[in-house]
């Protein structure tokens, strides 16, 4: 079965603000560190000259820098969480990403920013390794409950009242033909054509539908059911897991579409749990490791790092590395 594998998740390419493994020198001054990374004042200053140019200083600089911390503070927490599960960024993956014409075309690799860029893409091509080698642990075939759907292959007579629906259900059971007596009684859009439903998800369906035709030993007629459209008298011909076994009726390329939709939706989803799961393992490392100089701010779980008070132009940009 070929399943739709999920977009990869990537890291903004624009997060120049990461920093290469560096420890202070001497007596100089720490901006930032947080895991095994860190960044002097002077290395900062680089970074910020390399991306904005020779800017000004005061309130501009120092919006800048809380920005760009923002990016890198999550980034680093994000590259140490994927090395304690056993993908750490190498160096061997920082220098492809050196030489991939899509971070390097036009880039000068002894500027900082470019050389950080190259890092970035590293932990972007890791995160997806991650994120691809947990997904392949998603079975294909699985639980039936979780992954794959329930299918209902039926029809159905839809009357206004009880007493119309027994009288159906006395008709049936006395040798009429379902079809024929749908195309005479049925109120739904469905009469004309027997009432014929075809095989869907029972997820379509209404739950008093539902559960009217689970009472049914398929094949069978269902005891009359109510739901919020009226009464139903409903024909099962095959209720279960989607499989051919299950559903003769259903031709197999649509069942292996279905089961293929299904299974990347389950992947989809495990997709959105792992993301979560790195985000939030992230935001914990960062309480618990980060050390941040207070003249660029302060972090906030939301925000990344908000500059000082009294600090009015540029605003640091909500952190969200892993959005892709």
């Amino acid at each position: 079965m070929n399943l739709l594998r999920p977009r990869p998740v990537r890291l903004l390419l624009v997060l120049v603000g990461l920093a290469l493994a560096a420890s202070a020198c001497g007596s100089e001054a720490q901006a930032v560190a947080i895991a095994d990374q860190s960044l002097t004042r002077s290395e900062l200053d680089d970074i910020l000259v390399s991306e904005f140019g020779e800017t000004e200083t005061g309130n501009q600089s120092t919006a800048n820098a809380s920005q760009w911390l923002s990016q890198y503070i999550f980034a680093e927490a994000v590259a140490a969480e994927l090395a304690d599960r056993g993908f750490p960024v190498t160096d061997e993956a920082v220098q492809a990403a050196a030489e991939d014409p899509a971070v390097a075309a036009g880039a000068d690799l002894d500027d900082p920013a470019d050389a950080y860029a190259a890092r970035v893409a590293a932990i972007s091509a890791t995160f997806d390794e991650w994120l691809q080698a947990e997904l392949a642990e998603v079975p294909v075939d699985g639980d039936v409950d979780v992954e794959v759907p329930e299918f209902l292959c039926s029809s159905h007579i839809l009357v206004g009242s009880e007493s119309e629906a027994v009288v159906v259900v006395e008709r049936l059971e006395a040798g009429e033909d379902f079809a024929t007596l749908a195309a005479e009684v049925s109120t739904g859009p469905s009469g004309p054509n027997g009432g014929d439903l075809g095989c869907v998800a029972t997820a379509g369906f209404v739950v008093e539908f539902v559960e009217g035709a689970r009472a049914v030993a398929a094949p069978g007629i269902s005891d009359p059911v109510e739901s919020q459209f009226g009464w139903h008298v409903i024909e099962v011909r095959s209720l279960g897991p989607l499989s051919a076994e299950n559903h003769p009726e259903m031709d197999p390329a649509t069942i292996e579409q279905e089961l293929a939709a299904a299974q990347s939706n389950l992947q989809a989803g495990e997709a959105d749990a792992l993301v979560t799961e790195i985000q939030d393992a992230a935001l914990a490392r960062i309480a618990d490791d980060l050390e941040l100089d207070a003249r660029y701010g302060e972090w906030d779980d939301a925000l990344g790092v908000v500059p000082p008070d009294g600090v009015t132009t540029g605003s640091p940009a909500p952190v969200d590395p892993l959005d892709g």
